[in-house]
């Protein structure tokens, strides 16, 4: 890679982008600008840079147990033939390029599983971060107790570390030597990080799932590119599959998420014709149907009777969508209500035994519902 391609990599923070200084900054003029009021509190930093912060370690010394392995293995190298060069450049010539120009080089410590992560997936994974001679990792989501999770491609982390992801598997742990330019630059990041560090990464890829389709398409929704409506339909209805599936494996919350994000997408798309607003009302009616028996299942009958009117509005005769109404309906203790949906229900389906057994249900509901209330009545007055 040239210098002119390298040194128009972004440079990030630990997570997420920041924006490199051209010119320093006068502090007094900060501090007594006219109209702003700034403090700068400095005394814990050390005018030694590597000496980060004054005190003690970064992470509990208990902590520092379960990364004690990669410290062994580091120093294992010093046994080595080239044990006059220091521990990062003789780690570096066991490694791999994942870079043309070796920026960021690669070793697996334990192959994984499957395919390579796909571009744009969302990622779950645990790491340490190293800077060279250092006697802890300056930064580690094994040693904070929860995994890091992070999409590919998006800057959510430094280039480098998003490019060695992008080659892993599932379960694979490797270790990767990243160059100032694919890390944290000239500046570094004060105070964990001195200015043109060089980095070693362990990773552990714990897993990943694939871009849906219909992420590209809203993807593409805010580019400059927009998608054709036909793209979003596909990707749409594919969305709607997969909530099918969720929704027969017993995972109802996640399909309606599916649905939803399927009904999102098709009412925001641009509609050029009545053919498209014909197609795009009947597959959005099919998601409304189907989150209406989520929202069923779950017990949230005040969204299922949403979703269910949603439906009834160009579909008046949909019976699942009366039986859903009217369900809803009973156990909001609506009967006159319920009992109406599930009459036309009926009228609309009149073999149906599942109408049969929830008028049967209205009806018994609604007088026990009586009762209860002619009994709460009578011991108020006996008081």
């Amino acid at each position: 890679m040239s210098a002119k391609v390298k040194d128009s990599v972004p440079k990030y923070g630990i997570f997420g982008p920041t924006r490199q200084l051209k010119h320093g900054i006068d502090m007094s003029k900060l501090s007594h600008a006219d109209g702003a009021e700034m403090e700068f509190y400095t005394e814990e930093l050390t005018d030694n840079f590597g000496g980060l912060l004054v005190g003690d370690a970064y992470f509990d010394t208990p902590d520092m147990m379960k990364c004690s392995s990669v410290f062994e293995d580091l120093a294992s190298d010093n046994d080595s033939d080239d044990s006059s060069l220091p521990t990062f450049e003789r780690l570096r010539l066991k490694m791999n390029d994942v870079t043309p120009c070796g920026s960021v080089r690669k070793i697996i410590l334990s192959e994984g599983v499957e395919c390579i992560v796909p571009a744009g997936s969302k990622v779950a994974l645990h790491y340490h971060g190293f800077l060279e001679d250092m006697s802890e990792p300056f930064d580690s989501s094994y040693l904070q107790g929860k995994p890091v999770h992070i999409t590919l491609g998006h800057g959510d982390v430094i280039p480098g570390l998003d490019l060695a992801v992008a080659t892993m598997r599932k379960r694979e742990k490797s270790r990767f030597m990243i160059e100032p330019g694919y890390a944290y630059g000239a500046l570094g990041c004060a105070p964990r990080i001195p200015p043109n560090a060089q980095v070693l990464f362990e990773v552990e890829l714990l897993n990943f799932s694939e871009p849906s389709v219909l992420e590209e398409c809203v993807n593409e929704e805010e580019s400059s590119s927009r998608p054709t409506f036909s793209k979003v339909v596909i990707a749409a209805k594919a969305e709607r599959m997969e909530g099918n599936e969720l929704f027969n494996q017993g995972s109802y919350l996640k399909a309606q998420r599916k649905f939803m994000r399927c009904i999102n997408v098709l009412e925001s798309v641009h509609l050029k014709n009545d053919d498209e607003e014909k197609e795009m009302f009947r597959v959005v009616e099919k998601a409304y149907q189907n989150m209406s028996l989520c929202a069923l299942k779950l017990g949230n009958y005040g969204k299922a009777l949403d979703a269910a009117r949603r439906v009834l509005e160009n579909s008046p005769d949909n019976a699942k969508a009366l039986y859903v109404a009217g369900k809803s309906l009973r156990h909001m203790g609506n009967f006159g209500m319920a009992r109406r949906y599930m009459l036309r229900a009926r009228q609309v389906q009149p073999g149906s035994g599942d109408v049969r057994k929830e008028l049967k249900l209205i009806d018994s509901t609604e007088e026990t519902a009586r009762k209860a209330e002619i009994n709460m009545c009578r011991n108020m007055f006996r008081g």
